[in-house]
């Protein structure tokens, strides 16, 4: 070997050395077909004065060190190694394979799909004991209804665009095509669902309900503040009415039932004092009897009359505001509901009895709800009762030591009840607790806007701005529509 051949190899082992110094955490075999590493779609290393173009890498999946650089791109631009074939063998795998599921056929998308599956799913239900719904059902679904899948994805955008700190143009480009998309594939199987007349259809019209769903709660996590959530919501309605040939077999999908009798009733607690409580409302409570084929529930409230409780409330403060005052048949009414109230026992979960006892707190921080509620109803400008104080602080205390993270996906409505007749610094502060949970917990833009609707009304309160008790009134001056979902 002559000498420029020796200082050749003499140059290279030293440049490997160098390489191996800086990189040898991170460019091991083990590291390199780790899940940093699982989407070789787009990436371009630069070394020295040549630019070699490798295959694309999805750069966000890189794993980034502790001083903020990239550990895949360990820079020939300090080490100035030439030796490609090296990198390339290690590094990237040649990319010949199509795309694995339909709809799924762009980067963007695929992380959708991941957020969806790995948060979004498990802060729409009680999901503590790892069985979810969207999950075993509703995500092997989509990946034969195209409708479906786009509106998980479009939910996905949303939820993944309230949980980072600063705006992702693509994210968000991707939500309004896939939330066009999904409405006008909504639109266009409502109509064909609409001149069917048999039964053949009814797995089409399981899978346009949950689309319809996941729809309603993507404007809930956008939390604008107007009414579109309360117009998909209705839309699902079209497909649950008994007397419209669209409507499906209440008692076929127990879930879906149990999942929008929730979120219509609590819709309810915030509507417009001329909103009527839909009148289809009587068949779904007594589908729920008959559809419910064990004592598990991924929600609360639907099957043994909390949510009932909710939507007679609404009724009775709805006829309040219209009659403009109380008379004895509608204190008669009030009275018989606290009773109701005050007997009322939430379902045991025979199914896991652990599961019984982590929802008692969550259940007794809706009863005193709906007691602060009701009491709203019958002394509006009594917010410091002694006795209504009280119940405050013990529903407080209830949402406080709420053992398991599954019940924050319910305690919204609880939250901003309880908070609303806050009128002393520790509840407040106990309250701004629980939401700062929430916030980190679901991340949905509507808990945003309920704690700062929440934190508007405590200054308007103490200002002496507010005479009456009344936060329907309240978000209606505010001309803001608020899901306590």
């Amino acid at each position: 070997m002559d000498a420029p051949e020796m200082e050749n190899l003499g140059q290279q082992q030293s440049a490997a050395s160098h390489l191996n110094q800086f990189a040898a955490p991170w460019l091991d075999e083990d590291y390199l077909q780790s899940a940093f590493f699982e989407d070789y779609e787009r990436a371009s290393f630069t070394f020295g004065a040549e630019a070699a173009l490798l295959e694309e890498i999805d750069v966000e999946s890189l794993l980034v060190d502790d001083r903020g650089c990239s550990t895949a791109a360990i820079s020939a631009q300090r080490i100035g190694f030439d030796n490609r074939q090296m990198l390339h063998s290690r590094s990237v795998v040649p990319r010949s394979l199509p795309f694995l599921i339909d709809g799924l056929d762009t980067p963007v998308r695929r992380r959708l799909f991941a957020h969806f599956t790995q948060k979004t799913a498990w802060v729409l239900t009680v999901s503590d004991l790892g069985y979810n719904p969207f999950m075993e059902t509703y995500v092997p679904q989509s990946l034969h209804d195209l409708t479906l899948l786009e509106s998980l994805l479009c939910l996905a955008a949303s939820h993944l665009s309230r949980m980072q700190a600063s705006l992702d143009s693509e994210v968000e480009t991707e939500k309004r095509m896939l939330l066009e998309a999904a409405e006008e594939s909504q639109e266009t199987q409502l109509e064909k669902l609409a001149l069917a007349q048999d039964d053949d259809q009814t797995s089409s019209r399981k899978s346009l309900l949950v689309s319809l769903l996941l729809l309603c709660v993507y404007e809930i996590s956008e939390g604008a503040g107007d009414i579109c959530w309360r117009i998909r919501l209705d839309s699902a309605r079209r497909l649950l009415r008994p007397t419209q040939a669209l409507s499906i077999n209440l008692t076929a999908e127990p879930f879906l039932l149990e999942f929008f009798i929730y979120h219509d009733a609590l819709a309810t607690a915030t509507a417009p004092s001329t909103h009527i409580v839909p009148e289809c409302n009587e068949e779904f409570w007594v589908s729920l009897s008959s559809s419910r084929q064990s004592n598990s529930t991924h929600m609360i409230g639907a099957y043994d009359g909390l949510l009932r409780m909710v939507t007679k409330l609404s009724n009775l403060q709805d006829r309040i505001s219209s009659s403009g005052q109380l008379d004895g048949m509608l204190i008669g009414e009030a009275n018989d509901l606290w009773v109701e109230l005050d007997q009322w026992q939430p379902s045991e979960c025979d199914d896991d009895p652990a599961e019984s006892s982590g929802r008692q707190p969550l259940c007794q921080a809706y009863q005193s709800a709906l007691f602060v509620w009701l009491f709203a109803l019958m002394y509006p400008d009594r917010i410091t009762s002694d006795r209504l104080q009280q119940a405050v602080e013990h529903g407080i205390g209830h949402l406080s030591r709420m053992q398991t993270p599954g019940g924050l996906t319910l305690s919204l409505f609880p939250a901003f009840v309880l908070g609303f007749a806050c009128v002393h610094t520790k509840t407040r502060e106990q309250v701004s607790g629980i939401f700062q949970k929430l916030l980190g917990f679901s991340s949905f833009g509507n808990v945003r806007l309920a704690w700062d609707m929440l934190q508007r009304w405590w200054a308007d309160y103490d200002s002496g701005a507010c005479e009456l008790w009344n936060w329907k009134r309240y978000l209606e001056s505010q001309e803001t529509s608020l899901p306590l979902t």
